[in-house]
C-alpha cells in the first residue's frame, strides 16, 4: 500500500493453506480413474457381445445370440445406474442457493476506504 506521498504505509499478505484442496484433488482422481475403469469393463463386453453377433460367430443360433441381448441388456443397466448414482451425487454437492455476497467497509485501514466486495 502506498500513500499520497508515494511512501510505503505496509504490505498486505494473504496465506492460504492449500493441504485440503491438494487432498481434495488427489480423491477426484481417483474417482474419476475408478469411474473410467467401470464404464471401460462393461462397455468392452458389450462390443465383443456385439461383435459376436454381427459378424455372425453365431451361426444364426437363436438361443447363442439371446445370451449375447440379454448380457448387453444387463451391462447396459448397471451402466445405467452407475450413471443416475453419478447424477444422484452430483446433484447433493451442489449448494441449495448461492451464497450472497456481503460487502465490507474498509475505511482508514485500507488507506481511504470504499466498499469491497467478497
Amino acid at each position: 500500500m502506498i500513500d499520497e506521498a508515494g511512501e510505503g504505509l505496509g504490505v498486505i499478505v494473504v496465506a492460504r493453506d492449500v493441504t485440503t484442496l491438494k487432498q481434495l484433488e488427489r480423491m477426484k482422481a481417483s474417482f474419476v480413474n475408478m469411474v473410467a475403469h467401470e464404464l471401460r469393463a462393461p462397455l468392452g463386453a458389450m462390443r465383443g457381445y456385439l461383435d459376436v453377433l454381427l459378424d455372425g460367430i453365431s451361426d444364426g443360433d437363436p438361443e447363442r445370440s439371446a445370451t449375447c441381448l440379454e448380457r448387453i441388456r444387463a451391462r447396459t443397466n448397471g451402466l445405467l445406474d452407475l450413471v443416475a448414482d453419478l447424477l444422484t451425487m452430483s446433484r447433493l454437492d451442489r449448494p441449495k442457493c448461492p451464497a450472497p455476497s456481503s460487502r465490507w467497509r474498509w475505511g482508514s485501514a485500507a488507506g481511504g476506504g470504499g466498499d469491497v466486495r467478497r
